[in-house]
């Protein structure tokens, strides 16, 4: 598990997928600051549609601003509509190109690394991983943006309307923070496990479905049904975990967020009945705190997503970045005809973690010979095979076909 200062650069070679989408990443920030204009405009006509144009009894007035506020929202909806487009083809494309990059990865390492792969986890890494990124690099990024941004600016027009009342309401947004903060420490571990929970639960299920022959022919599907449920209970009891502190601080979030709307109702009233604010300067400070509340709610949904995403993340860059033991030597030649004679000197072998498998194999099958391999069940015979194809490489000594090292042939004319 990544400690936070890790979980920073694996988010920011997340985010380096978007490179090749600049000009999408650019048009929905672009429609943000526009939107973001628009929400700062909508509430000052409002205030003024109350001051001048419904206490004056001024109806022409009123109906031009409402024609105005109308001709506002549909340009912001056009905007909206773009904004969500391109947000979305930039973070699909992104994870379009992570799971080809995982395709190609797994095709490209050695049979030793999907010895110790659980196919459960590389599926669900591929598929409910990438999907986690995908969201981060879209809407959930654009959110904490767009939040954070609208924040500062409604925060700088509510100080200049009227600094007191401001004030009332960020004094709300540390606590925010805090909460925040302690509730992602707690849901990020959280969210690892179960999607590793998740894998091991794909794993029973591939590995069922593939042996479903070998488990009815010796009558283990009792035993099977009962190691799924145990594992599927404890996913379960993650999950009721996950849920559980959700529904706690969600709710706890919108409570801090609209403690400062009533104190803005209460103290801006009072301002109001001593004639020192106009209901229209309250109506407008009221709609900006609805447009802050928005944003600042979101922030709280959305940060879960990012300390899962930078799990996610971690789990797929493990794929990307494993070594790829067997590759072509630099002076690696490539054979136009093999004649067939394969020659095993002094060759031993053993899997990553487990016992050795061959030890000082020395043979030589000549091109047109026959030789059976016996022995029990391990014994070996599978590994000698591989060992030609050059799907393992030995841990002592060297397979050839004719004289050469296969370690020494390139791995296209190999096989």
């Amino acid at each position: 598990m990544t400690t936070g200062a890790k979980a920073w650069p694996l988010l920011w070679r997340a985010y380096g997928y978007l490179r090749p989408y600049t000009r999408y990443v650019l048009g929905t920030y672009l429609t943000m600051l526009l939107i973001s204009g628009l929400k700062l405009i909508i509430p000052q006509l409002i205030g003024r549609l109350v001051d001048d144009g419904i206490r004056q009894n001024d109806m022409a007035f009123l109906s031009w601003g409402i024609a105005i506020l109308l001709g506002l929202t549909v340009v912001r909806g056009i905007l909206t509509f773009f904004q969500g487009r391109w947000t979305e083809v930039a973070s699909q494309h992104v994870a379009y190109d992570i799971r080809n990059a995982i395709q190609t990865k797994l095709s490209m390492l050695p049979f030793a690394y999907h010895d110790r792969a659980e196919a459960g986890q590389l599926l669900s890494r591929a598929i409910q991983d990438v999907e986690r990124i995908r969201f981060l690099t879209g809407r959930a990024t654009f959110r904490i943006v767009d939040g954070l941004f609208l924040l500062v600016v409604t925060a700088v027009t509510l100080i200049q309307m009227n600094a007191k009342l401001a004030l009332l309401v960020m004094a709300t947004m540390p606590l925010l923070a805090l909460r925040a903060y302690r509730f992602g420490r707690v849901f990020r571990p959280l969210s690892i496990t179960i999607q590793d929970q998740l894998g091991t639960l794909t794993t029973l299920i591939e590995q069922n479905l593939r042996g479903a022959r070998i488990i009815k022919a010796f009558a283990r599907e009792e035993a099977e049904i009962g190691r799924f449920q145990t594992e599927n209970e404890r996913w379960f009891t993650l999950s009721a975990q996950s849920i559980r502190l959700q529904s706690i601080n969600i709710p706890l979030f919108d409570l801090i967020t609209n403690l400062g709307t009533l104190a803005v109702i209460w103290y801006g009233g009072w301002l109001v009945i001593q004639n020192q604010l106009t209901i229209g300067a309250l109506v407008a400070f009221i709609t900006y705190l609805g447009q802050l509340a928005q944003p600042v709610r979101r922030l709280g949904l959305v940060m879960p997503v990012i300390f899962m995403a930078s799990a996610s993340a971690e789990r797929i860059f493990e794929i990307l970045d494993a070594p790829v033991t067997v590759t072509d030597a630099p002076n690696a030649i490539t054979i136009d005809k093999i004649e067939g004679q394969v020659t095993f000197e002094n060759v031993s072998f053993e899997y990553a973690g487990r016992k050795r498998v061959l030890k000082n194999i020395s043979f030589t099958a000549e091109p047109g010979q026959v030789i059976a391999l016996l022995g029990a069940t391990g014994a070996g015979k599978s590994t000698i095979t591989h060992l030609i194809a050059r799907f393992y490489d030995p841990t002592a000594g060297r397979v050839c076909i004719d004289g050469h090292d296969v370690r020494q042939i390139k791995l296209d004319s190999l096989r």
